[in-house]
């Protein structure tokens, strides 16, 4: 049994072996070795490669497990370079401020009435126009009121109290061109620009640095005479404008004017509907009058101390029955 055990096994003519069983450590140049052996050594798979399939830090190599070493040297040096396709960017080039606020310089009065206008240019690189893009202002959306070449867009927002969450939307067209070529001269086409694609940018930061963040000045109640100020109801201080209440007595106001903005403080004439006058503006700074202001500090925002006589205030045929303040 034994004997023929062994001529089952061994082909002398052909040199073959067959159902050898051969040990697991190789230890000698002469060691006859199975395929799985080989295989385990010359195929490329460890827990990484299952785990990640592609490499992360080489691009171009890819589907790495299960790979032979002859497979992954080819990859590694001669693998394709495929062409890069870019897609579009966006900017906010300009951003004007308007308000109540006389000569404001592009100020953003915090907690009053703003409208923003923001210009936004689009650079298409390699994809193309498909649709006008949207802008949205704490998710409320702004008017498209001007473009140019479907490649300049100027949205007007709506009265903005605060600037949160400016967001633009646009979607881009596919990858018309003449298809780039790889490092062999073969054309490549992304798949990923075959397609139409939405971006959304967040815009908030760029629309704020370019404006100048301002908080109101805050005017008390009418006074019924001049004196030291008093702040202790100055929960009930307005922003920015107060009302002529009684023309026949002064319109003694006292004022917080926010520390940060100490450069000047001048005065306008409303109508009802908070527009200013165009023949009623206070171009003297008041702050000229006021020496060793005391400061105070309300939610966080520190104020300086002040009072002021606007006189006898009367409402006019043109409708002005208010005043406003600002720095």
């Amino acid at each position: 049994m034994k004997i023929k055990e062994i001529f089952q096994s061994l082909d002398f003519k052909n040199n073959k072996i067959f159902n050898a069983k051969l040990g697991s450590e190789i230890t000698d140049e002469k060691h006859i070795v199975d395929k799985k052996y080989v295989d385990d050594s010359f195929v490329y798979s460890t827990e990484l490669s299952q785990r990640y399939k592609d490499s992360i830090t080489i691009e171009r190599m890819t589907d790495n497990d299960g790979k032979t070493l002859s497979q992954l040297f080819d990859q590694l040096l001669f693998g394709k370079v495929y062409p890069k396709y870019n897609n579009p960017s966006s900017f906010v080039f300009n951003v004007t401020c308007q308000n109540v606020v006389p000569d404001n310089n592009n100020r953003f009065y915090n907690g009053l009435y703003n409208r923003l206008f923001i210009y936004i240019e689009t650079v298409y690189n390699d994809r193309t126009y498909n649709e006008d893009p949207t802008l949205t202002i704490n998710g409320i959306q702004c008017q498209l009121v001007e473009k140019t070449d479907n490649r300049i867009f100027c949205f007007k927002s709506n009265v903005v109290t605060d600037i949160t969450n400016v967001v633009f939307t646009q979607k881009f067209g596919a990858y018309v061109g003449v298809p780039k070529q790889d490092n062999y001269g073969e054309d490549y086409n992304d798949p990923e620009f075959q397609i139409v694609k939405i971006i959304n940018t967040n815009f908030t930061s760029d629309v704020t640095r370019r404006l100048i963040r301002c908080n109101p000045v805050l005017v008390s109640p009418k006074r019924t005479e001049e004196g030291s100020p008093s702040f202790s109801d100055s929960s009930s201080f307005s922003a920015f404008s107060f009302s002529f209440t009684d023309g026949t007595t002064e319109e003694i106001r006292d004022i917080l004017i926010p520390e940060k903005d100490f450069n000047r403080l001048k005065y306008v004439f409303l109508t009802n509907n908070d527009n200013p006058s165009e023949s009623c503006v206070c171009d003297y700074n008041l702050l000229s009058q006021f020496t060793n202001m005391e400061s105070i500090e309300i939610n966080n925002i520190k104020y300086l101390k002040a009072q002021y006589s606007f006189g006898y205030c009367f409402p006019d045929s043109d409708g002005i029955n208010k005043i406003g303040l600002y720095v």
